[in-house]
């Protein structure tokens, strides 16, 4: 398997490049420690060789591999004209300081390589829940677009934290857990609140059909189900 195609999501309208829905795959930065620029390079031509437009970039709190490979990454990703976007991990090495979150994404956000909806960069993390009301001093000091996954607490829950900051949600509850079948229970928690639509039927097994830029069909099984106003859909290969 290709090290950039572990999980793919995709989002409507929220990239420059895209006409209808842009594919975005998560990438671990910490595992780029011996990374030069030609293997950001070849790493974004392999996920361009795949369809994929974005790269969401994973990065732990005080991991120093974060300060090399940025750089790195956004002159790969201008040369090849593609996107990135951060993902804050605060589950890996603790919670994010929101001054240094602050200072990154208004280091990078206004970049033409990074991914935005609209005219607002778009910044995502795994978990962090409990650091929810941070990201209303983070919205206001960066003009952000902001979709956290805090699939730990539930997305009823979630949509409510930090006084109803986030912008959307994502899931990373999708799968079967061990030997137990998937059930409709992450689906059904994601009824109601703040407009979020369910589209995963009862299983992993449904599909969707995303129209590409070059307006090929690529069918790609549709692996969670939330949605903000029509901004965010999770797809796994």
């Amino acid at each position: 398997m290709r090290s950039f195609a572990a999980l793919t999501w995709a989002l409507a309208c929220c990239l420059p490049l895209a006409e209808t829905k842009a594919v975005f795959a998560h990438f671990t930065v910490g595992n780029t420690k011996l990374f030069g620029l030609g293997d950001w390079q070849n790493e974004i031509q392999l996920a361009q060789s795949a369809g994929i437009d974005a790269f969401a970039l994973n990065m732990a709190q005080g991991d120093t591999t974060n300060d090399v490979a940025l750089p790195l990454a956004f002159s790969a990703a201008a040369s090849l004209g593609f996107q990135l976007l951060f993902s804050f991990d605060y589950a890996g090495s603790g919670p994010w300081d929101k001054s240094v979150i602050i200072s990154m994404i208004n280091e990078y956000g206004a970049e033409s390589t990074y991914g935005k909806r609209g005219q607002k960069p778009l910044v995502s993390t795994f978990e962090g829940p409990s650091n929810a009301g941070d990201w209303q001093e983070i919205k206001a000091a960066t003009d952000c677009f902001f979709i956290p996954n805090w699939s730990s607490v539930g997305a009823r829950l979630a949509v409510k934290l930090g006084g109803g900051v986030a912008d959307g949600l994502f899931s990373w509850d999708a799968w079967p857990k061990g030997p137990a079948n998937m059930t409709t229970y992450p689906d059904a928690s994601c009824n109601g609140p703040r407009g979020i639509l369910q589209l995963a039927g009862d299983d992993s097994t449904s599909t969707l059909n995303l129209e590409k830029k070059r307006k090929d069909k690529r069918l790609w099984q549709l692996a969670s189900i939330l949605i903000l106003a029509g901004a965010l859909v999770w797809v796994r290969c």
